[in-house]
C-alpha cells in the first residue's frame, strides 16, 4: 500500500498541480482524470461516509460525484488554486442532496 501511495504522489508531484491535471483532463486527458481521481477519491468517500454508511450509497455518490468533476474538467481554469475545496464542497453537497431525496427530510449534521 506504501508503495502505491509512493508512486501516486510521484506521479503527481510530475504532473502538476490538481488544476493543472483538471485543465488536462478538461482536454480529454483521460490519464490526467484518472490521477485526480486517485488524488481525491479516498477524501471523498470519506466525505461521503460522514453521512451514510450505506457502502451501495456511498459508491453511487462517489461515481456521482466524478461524473460531475469529469464534466466539469474543461471549466478547470476557474478553480486554480481552490481545485481540492471545490471538490470537497462538490462531495458534500452531493451527499446531502442525495440523502435529502432519498428521505425528504432534514439531513442530520447538514449545516
Amino acid at each position: 500500500m506504501r508503495d502505491r501511495l509512493a508512486a501516486t504522489v510521484d506521479r503527481y508531484t510530475a504532473a502538476g498541480s490538481l488544476e493543472q491535471l483538471l485543465v488536462r483532463a478538461g482536454d480529454g486527458d483521460q490519464g490526467a482524470f484518472a490521477l485526480v481521481y486517485d488524488l481525491t477519491a479516498r477524501d471523498v468517500l470519506a466525505i461521503v461516509r460522514r453521512f451514510t454508511i450505506d457502502d451501495s450509497l456511498a459508491e453511487d455518490i462517489v461515481r456521482d460525484v466524478f461524473v460531475a468533476i469529469w464534466r466539469a474538467a474543461p471549466l478547470g481554469e476557474r478553480y486554480r488554486g481552490w481545485a481540492a475545496l471545490w471538490i470537497i464542497v462538490l462531495s458534500h453537497n452531493f451527499v446531502l442532496a442525495r440523502l435529502r431525496a432519498e428521505d425528504g427530510s432534514e439531513v442530520p449534521g447538514a449545516r
